[in-house]
């Protein structure tokens, strides 16, 4: 299974993340990537997260178009990172 979307949602007008993502904390994208890879898991299924760390800053549709970001490396551990680490942590 390609979920949970463990995309922290950091930039207001990002095209593709949206409602996906669980929100704009990292704290909280963590709990619920976390629990969802539990559940997921607990049912017999995989659970992979997606997509990856700092795509929910990107301003444009990875679907149609190649995303860059800048982001600096104290916020992509301290904002990115945690969701993707909590869903590993996870199982």
């Amino acid at each position: 299974m390609l979920a949970p979307v463990a995309d922290v949602n950091a930039a207001p007008d990002n095209p593709v993340i949206g409602v996906r993502a669980y929100g704009t904390e990292p704290a909280l994208v963590s709990r619920h990537t976390a629990a969802f890879v539990r559940g997921v898991q607990s049912a017999g299924a995989a659970a992979c997260a997606k997509h990856w760390p700092q795509h929910g800053c990107t301003t444009v549709d990875s679907h149609v178009d190649l995303p860059t970001v800048a982001v600096d490396l104290a916020t992509l551990r301290a904002r990115d990172l945690p969701p993707f680490a909590a869903a590993v942590e996870a199982g």
